[in-house]
């Protein structure tokens, strides 16, 4: 009886217990359901009630809903429409979903496309503002009318899958006339951002502007026919498409550009991106197509790579800190501007500029290997242009290839600067003075394993040409096929000037190695160890012949189809 009466206690114990879980259960759900909250907006509501609850008694306004929206926010869903309102939100978080039927439907019928749904600014204020930290989300809405489109500071932020079109920049923020974000956490992905205004000399961007921001993701956007500045010599904007800008002085926690389309937009600098930190390791733009922007295609930039950059007025890509595997084409100005870093494995081809129309290399210099730069043209630097005073360039394993200039087809060094080039193939360029290579007074330039083959000059020096006061040495190197009323394989013209040529091929050139004017004046080359034959006027001019030097024919596998190689029956080897 004991034991009975223990067990009916025992059951009677469990009810309680039961009946206090499920009335904590059904609290807690209660709380969920609560802190996810789904309003609803359509302006073609029929009412009388508005109170947001279901599509029936939609709110009317967007406004009316986010200001129903309880403490710790919650969704707001948008009906087909447009709703003539600028919007700010302070505290809570809030995610508007647009894209929704008018007069309701599931998350399964949702379709931005389809059903637009547009808020449409004052034209003075943004269309959307974000004053306060949460976490926002804005999907699948056009955004138009604004000053800015879109404003946010303080928090974090998705936009997706939204149209941010005819928006100016405001006297709030003149950061950028589409998007304006601040905050910890930015993601901008899947939008066509076009047609944005941000005149002005003190306007910064034009499409998009992320500034202050720990981490930024813009991705898979279209952003065209954005403008920033007003074109003039007092304009500073940067970033007609996007610009990203460091947090502090310490840079951005992360930023990645990645598979956009970028198209026609405009800026003084960085017409497609622009960014702020001109070489943060930080910023990475990967897998965009950025073409027909004016301003250069890229400006600054920490990572550049397998990007498309054509077409661009202003140049290709401007002063990044690594330009790895990109094709750089058909750009008005120089397809790399590089001011220290590394260019790698680029197809660069077919740009124009005054100076370096393939690239061209500032004081601090830089390290290129195994490009392609072909068939770039320039006034100076066919193919690469390095600047006065560059401290040091490098190149390995280079192709420079049918690029034409009046001074230096395939190179030009320019005065009091350092190159050297190991590995380098310079072929079929063309030139007035130097057609594979200009080295300009006062510059020191190296070559290694290198090959010079079928340059041409229409006047003087078709392989390297050496100005006065210049240095050249070549090692290990091939110079054949070479040609030009005067000077062949190598030319030193000029004061001062000399060179040095050690354990090479010069043949089949109109000339071999050339002194002008005789050894007087400080004029000198010397030879040593070298195969110097066949060459059409003269092997050596005024150039000292060296004691191991060779006169035989080379041997070469196919020098015409571009295979120089010794043959094992090479009197070279």
């Amino acid at each position: 009886m004991d034991q009975g009466v223990t067990r009916r206690g025992g059951d009677t114990i469990m009810r309680v217990v039961l009946l206090c879980t499920a009335t904590l259960v059904a609290a807690f759900l209660l709380v969920s359901m609560a802190s996810a909250t789904t309003l609803y907006v359509d302006r073609s509501a029929p009412g009388p009630t508005h109170d947001g609850l279901t599509w029936a008694t939609a709110f009317l306004t967007i406004r009316g809903a986010i200001m129903a929206a309880p403490p710790d926010g919650g969704d707001i869903w948008i009906a087909a429409g447009t709703y003539n309102e600028s919007l700010t939100v302070y505290g809570p978080s809030i995610a508007l979903y647009g894209g929704f039927p008018r007069g309701g439907g599931s998350w399964e019928s949702r379709d931005w496309t389809a059903n637009e749904t547009t808020i449409h600014g004052n034209a003075k204020d943004p269309a959307i503002y974000l004053g306060a930290s949460g976490v926002y989300r804005i999907d699948g809405v056009t955004i138009t009318n604004g000053a800015p489109g879109i404003l946010q500071s303080e928090s974090d932020l998705t936009v997706a899958n939204c149209k941010v079109t005819g928006n100016v920049g405001g006297s709030s923020s003149r950061n950028a006339a589409g998007i304006v974000c601040s905050g910890n956490t930015i993601t901008i992905e899947n939008n066509l951002i076009a047609n944005n205004a941000n005149p002005g000399t003190s306007a910064k961007a034009g499409g998009l502007y992320c500034g202050n921001t720990l981490t930024i993701v813009i991705r898979n956007n279209t952003i065209t026919d954005n403008t920033a500045g007003d074109g003039t010599a007092g304009s500073h904007s940067c970033g007609g498409g996007a610009y990203v800008a460091p947090t502090n002085a310490q840079g951005l926690s992360s930023c990645l550009v990645e598979g956009n389309t970028i198209l026609r937009n405009r800026a003084n600098n960085g017409g497609g991106v622009g960014c702020a930190a001109m070489s943060s390791v930080n910023i990475v733009i990967r897998g965009n197509t950025i073409s027909d922007n004016t301003g250069c295609g890229i400006y600054g930039g920490g990572t550049i790579e397998d990007n498309t950059v054509s077409r661009n007025v202003g140049g290709g890509v401007q002063y990044s800190s690594v330009v790895h595997h990109n094709t750089i084409e058909d750009n008005q100005g120089s397809g790399v501007l590089m001011d220290a870093g590394t260019c790698e494995d680029n197809d660069i081809r077919r740009n124009s500029a005054t100076t370096g129309g393939g690239a061209m290399v500032g004081r601090s210099g830089g390290t290129f290997r195994g490009n392609r730069i072909t068939d770039n043209t320039a006034q100076q630097g066919g193919g690469i242009y390095v600047g006065d005073g560059c401290q040091i360039f490098s190149l390995y394993d280079d192709v420079i290839e049918n690029n034409t200039a009046q001074q230096g087809g395939g190179i030009m060094v320019n005065a009091s600067s350092i190159a050297k080039c190991t590995g380098v193939l310079i072929r079929g360029n063309t030139a007035v003075q130097g057609g594979a290579c200009h080295v300009a007074s006062s510059c020191s330039t190296s070559f290694y394993s290198s090959v010079i083959a079928a340059n041409s000059a229409s006047e003087i020096g078709a392989g390297v040409y050496v100005a006065p006061s210049a240095q050249v040495y070549l090692a290990n190197c091939t110079l054949v096929y070479n040609t030009s009323p005067d000077g062949g394989a190598l030319t030193i013209n000029g004061a001062g000037s000399s060179a040095s040529v050690y354990n090479s091929v010069v043949a089949w050139n109109s000339s071999g190695l050339v002194v002008h004017s005789g050894p007087s004046g400080g004029y000198y080359g010397v030879s040593n160890a070298n195969c110097v034959y066949g060459n059409g006027a003269v092997d050596y001019d005024h150039f000292s012949r060296g004691p191991r030097d060779i006169s035989a024919d080379p041997k070469l596998a196919d020098p015409l189809a571009g295979d120089y190689r010794l043959t094992s029956e090479s009197a070279c080897i």
